[in-house]
């Protein structure tokens, strides 16, 4: 990742070590305020996994399987409400839009329906990047694990 110094500011509001997944909180902090996101998708370096990582990589069948147990576990729920704390410090600087992605997003996650929580998640515009992602994220609506 590469960013400029105003990003780096943003994100030093919110780094307060209850980050967990941090290359997350990065698109999602910068893409709140308005800030420009660039995807390259030719890697400049290899991914690195160490010991100490909390998700890794997910292409094999047993990586995704451990990622299914752990949305099922809350494990996900968990870290988005540590992520959504975070992000309640940059309010004040939250588009207009997004805060109004971001409170489709909360009124999703407290949703008491299957028909609500779908709703809501629809109405946010919140979506994963592949296939199996997007269906992940809609069970995971569907039985309040977001």
């Amino acid at each position: 990742m590469v960013f400029n110094r105003a990003a780096r500011e943003l994100l030093k509001r919110v780094a307060d070590g209850n980050v967990i997944i941090h290359d997350w909180m990065t698109y999602i902090v910068i893409s709140a305020v308005g800030g420009t996101i660039f995807y390259d998708r030719k890697p400049s370096v290899k991914y690195r996994q160490h010991g100490d990582n909390l998700v890794g990589s997910n292409l094999s069948f047993r990586a995704r399987a451990r990622r299914v147990k752990m949305l099922f576990e809350g494990q996900w729920k968990e870290w988005n409400s540590i992520h959504l704390k975070e992000l309640e410090r940059l309010l004040p600087d939250i588009t207009d839009e997004n805060r109004k992605v971001l409170k489709s997003f909360v009124q999703m996650r407290e949703a008491d329906g299957i028909v609500q929580r779908c709703w809501h998640l629809r109405k946010s515009g919140v979506y994963r990047q592949t296939l199996l992602g997007e269906i992940g994220l809609l069970f995971a609506a569907m039985f309040g694990k977001v």
